[in-house]
């Protein structure tokens, strides 16, 4: 299998790097395959002069890899014609790099290319679809904690760190079971979905949240869960979000507050979102794939969405001001 990882940061480095991994070696767990990576700057010169290091509480271990920051010359690496198309493009940017980024993924992108997203938010499979047709992009989603640490090094901090993905209509097709058993090889724990729509819904009614409160307080989750106001207004944007997917048809379980409150009051109370963390360091914030998602679809489907708005229009407000 030929596989693309659009974007080598924490998300794509890691996953891309125990693909690399898997695909390398005297004896590889993917035999044939070949993994390219779509980095930049710094971080691609490092991986291309040292390689990809990769600091994980499941086990270091450095991997040379095809890097470049041209689609096309990736596709050249990885020896794909524009009519065939790498077998997989993985795709890990920040929504805001996504219009970028599917510039360089158009020589990656043939006929029979399966596109995976493993991004924040839902609005991405309209435009990856509209780009690509929607019969190549499956839905997709992660838990992790991994970030850049420095040029070339990737460190990777949670125990969880696995893919959930699948088909948008939930059926079981063979490029679905090609991908499971290319994840099963490099050592990625995942999940195929049956309903991989609502699973993405339900990590933004979480995300959309957590991510947001903890950027608008710049206070870990503890603390903002803590303070009655702070709990409140939490809740509500939780029972905002899922009102807002229940009125896009999404099928939602009757349990999403109490599954949504459970997983957040079961987190780490130091726990800061890597929302709140590009804000406080002055990078782009992708907010408006988050509680932006949640007001325009709420908008779409007559559903207000009072403290998803306020809290939207606190976080792009500080974001201006640190620009």
């Amino acid at each position: 299998m030929r596989i693309a990882v659009i974007g080598a940061g924490g998300v794509g480095g890691y996953f891309g790097g125990l693909l690399a991994r898997a695909a390398s070696g005297d004896t590889p767990a993917l035999p044939g395959g070949r993994v390219g990576l779509l980095a930049r700057g710094r971080h691609l010169e490092a991986i291309r002069r040292q390689g990809l290091h990769v600091e994980s509480v499941h086990g270091d271990f450095t991997v040379r890899a095809v890097a470049s920051d041209r689609g096309r010359e990736l596709a050249a690496e990885l020896g794909v014609t524009p009519a065939e198309g790498a077998d997989l493009v993985l795709v890990a940017v920040k929504a805001y790099s996504l219009p970028d980024a599917m510039d360089e993924m158009e020589p990656l992108v043939g006929a029979s290319t399966a596109i995976l997203p493993l991004m924040n938010g839902v609005d991405h499979l309209d435009a990856l679809g509209q780009r690509f047709g929607r019969d190549r992009v499956l839905g997709g989603l992660c838990h992790i904690e991994s970030a850049i640490a420095a040029a070339g090094r990737i460190r990777q901090r949670s125990r969880r760190r696995d893919i959930t993905f699948g088909e948008l209509d939930g059926r079981e097709t063979d490029r679905v079971r090609r991908i499971a058993a290319t994840f099963a090889a490099a050592g990625i724990p995942h999940r195929v979905s049956d309903d991989i729509v609502r699973d993405m819904w339900m990590k933004l009614i979480f995300i959309s949240a957590m991510g947001g409160m903890t950027a608008a307080a710049q206070r870990p989750l503890g603390e903002v869960l803590g303070n009655p106001a702070g709990r409140e207004t939490y809740e509500r944007m939780v029972r905002e979000a899922i009102a807002v997917a229940r009125a896009a048809g999404v099928r939602i379980p009757a349990d999403a507050f109490e599954q949504v409150m459970e997983t957040s009051l079961g987190m780490d109370p130091q726990m800061t979102s890597s929302l709140q963390r590009d804000l406080a360091a002055g990078r782009p914030v992708e907010i408006d794939a988050l509680c932006g998602a949640v007001v325009r679809y709420g908008r779409r489907h007559g559903v207000d969405t009072p403290c998803q708005q306020a809290v939207m229009a606190l976080v792009q407000l500080r974001a201006a001001g640190a620009a």
